[in-house]
């Protein structure tokens, strides 16, 4: 279609790959206005409080998007090459991007574009960001993936769950929990309770039978742990989900026998 307004000697062209595009016909090779993309399918989406910016996640790369204006700001990977993106989050005040690339933990500025810290933490499950971002909690079972897609049985596993602070990485503290894992059964999620006092973690107790374990969202400490015995698991479909209004307690969903 041509577009003919005032000054403007322009056409507008729709194609195959779903692109529209407003063609400058004085200079055929420069384009009016250009809609950003990413070149792979975004996996997740994390958005500051304010709403203006978000985080996407793809598999080579994060995008940071404005959201008024849909602009890509920046595509964020520590290793240009070969990078594998899993997890990423954005800060509620939006300042900071903190994901999951190639079993390392990344804190990054997102007005620079820089790495402020950097450590190992492979097998990343979860990333949850506590206090208002001052502090990310990263949940991780490095044999998760491999058993979980490989096996033909349920395994018993551990996962690490480690409490950095934010920006600068600061391990606060640290804890381990036993899990199970089953063939095809995605990693059931650790949750935060509503008032930020609480992280509950689907765990197992010592017959081996699903269990809540609790723990102190300030120290990591274990408070104690909940055997779900109104309820027969079977095969694993389970959530635990924080309620609101800072609410002290988590619903469980199971799946009776």
């Amino acid at each position: 279609e041509s577009l003919t307004v005032g000054n403007w000697n322009c056409c507008v062209t729709s194609s195959i790959d779903r692109s529209v595009k407003v063609w400058n016909i004085n200079n055929i090779f420069e384009q009016v206005h250009v809609i950003d993309r990413l070149e792979l399918q975004i996996d997740n989406i994390s958005l500051s409080n304010d709403g203006e910016i978000a985080s996407t996640v793809t598999r080579s790369c994060i995008g940071a998007w404005e959201l008024k204006t849909g602009r890509l700001l920046a595509k964020l990977a520590d290793s240009p090459l070969g990078a594998i993106v899993t997890h990423a989050e954005i800060t509620p005040n939006g300042k900071y991007i903190i994901s999951s690339e190639t079993g390392k933990l990344i804190i990054w500025n997102r007005l620079t574009e820089q790495v402020l810290y950097k450590d190992d933490q492979p097998g990343i499950q979860q990333i949850i960001m506590l206090e208002d971002g001052d502090k990310v909690l990263a949940v991780s079972c490095k044999e998760f993936n491999s058993a979980n897609q490989l096996g033909n049985e349920e395994q018993k596993l551990t996962a690490k769950a480690i409490v950095r602070s934010v920006p600068d990485g600061e391990v606060l503290y640290k804890f381990e929990f036993p899990i199970k894992s089953i063939p095809g059964i995605p990693f059931r999620a650790t949750v935060v309770s509503a008032d930020c006092q609480y992280i509950t973690a689907t765990s197992l107790d010592k017959n081996n039978k699903d269990a809540l374990a609790v723990y102190n969202a300030e120290s990591g400490a274990h408070l104690h742990k909940v055997t779900l015995r109104s309820c027969g698991i079977k095969e694993n479909v389970i959530r635990v989900l924080s309620l609101p209004h800072k609410s002290t307690q988590v619903a469980v969903i199971t799946s009776e026998k």
